[in-house]
């Protein structure tokens, strides 16, 4: 997910947002049509997926957050994925 991300910020589809609350990666005006082009049943699957996050971890707030996902990672690793994929809107 992180190596799709940073493809469509380099093509300038999607920006990243950093805030206190993390960072958000939002679609630009250029990305749109190429989510339009994505095929429903990958978008079906992506929505899934963010679904499952938000009713998993839409509540915790960062530090608890960073305790699930140490519990998953380790070390280093789990400081990579809390600062890259924590996204709240």
């Amino acid at each position: 997910m992180r190596d799709g991300l940073k493809l469509l910020c380099q093509y300038g589809l999607a920006s990243v947002i950093s805030d206190e609350s993390g960072l958000q990666y939002v679609l630009t005006d250029e990305g749109e049509p190429f989510l339009d082009m994505l095929g429903s049943e990958y978008v079906e699957h992506v929505h899934k997926r963010a679904k499952w996050a938000v009713s998993e971890f839409g509540l915790l707030d960062n530090e608890s957050l960073r305790r699930s996902i140490q519990q998953s990672f380790n070390g280093t690793d789990a400081e990579i994925a809390f600062r890259t994929h924590i996204l709240r809107g």
